[in-house]
């Protein structure tokens, strides 16, 4: 029994040490996949999950993600969300916005969504809300695994971020940026400030059912 456990703590330790200075990517999409394995910037990418935001589907992507962790166990991990998962604006006011749009009081988001400022570069950020219940479980099963779960948030931002400092740099006219996911394509329109430290900046995203 002791020589069992002595095993599984070196190998969290070992695949800890392998994935902290390049995590594994885990991709939580919205359709139900087999998990697939493949090569991303020298990380692991696999995809799981289950269609819509509902508490049945979001507990049938959790109990995936969690055998995933009893199987890596000890890693670092990025988990990268689906936009099905998410709720996304640019400018001041989200919750009006997404009131809006959604119907979703102040109150609802408060109880049900966790909020982010999510990163896109050039001093530049959007608000990003997911829903409380599937972070929570993504860090409670985590926390079972010994898994170190690094970040959590929207696939493509690192897609959008590029090609925001290369508009940033090109100094013609500005490119609008889409994604595509099962289900949806992503839009993003970029605006020319003069006068600004980073000129171009992110004017609006949103989502359209469809896609590849």
């Amino acid at each position: 029994m002791k020589a069992t456990v002595l095993k599984n703590l070196i190998r969290r330790g070992h695949t800890r040490l392998r994935t902290a200075v390049q995590p594994l990517r885990v991709d939580l999409w919205p359709v139900r996949q087999s998990p697939t394995t493949s090569e991303d910037n020298g990380s692991n990418a696999e995809s799981i999950g289950m269609p819509g935001q509902s508490s049945a589907a979001i507990e049938s992507a959790l109990r995936v993600w969690a055998q995933w962790c009893a199987e890596h166990a000890g890693a670092c991990v990025e988990v990268a969300l689906s936009s099905h998962w998410l709720l996304l604006t640019v400018g001041d006011d989200a919750p009006a916005v997404w009131q809006h749009y959604y119907g979703l009081s102040e109150d609802e988001l408060q109880q049900h969504w966790v909020r982010r400022h999510v990163q896109v570069g050039a001093g530049q950020a959007l608000h990003c809300a997911m829903p409380r219940a599937l972070l929570e479980g993504l860090q409670e099963a985590a926390r079972t695994h010994h898994i170190k779960l690094v970040w959590a948030g929207p696939w493509w931002i690192r897609e959008l971020e590029q090609h925001v400092r290369a508009q940033q740099e090109s100094g013609e006219s500005l490119q609008p940026w889409s994604a595509r996911e099962p289900g949806l394509t992503l839009h993003a329109s970029l605006a020319r400030q003069e006068g600004m430290r980073h000129p171009v900046q992110l004017r609006q995203i949103w989502c359209e059912a469809g896609g590849a």
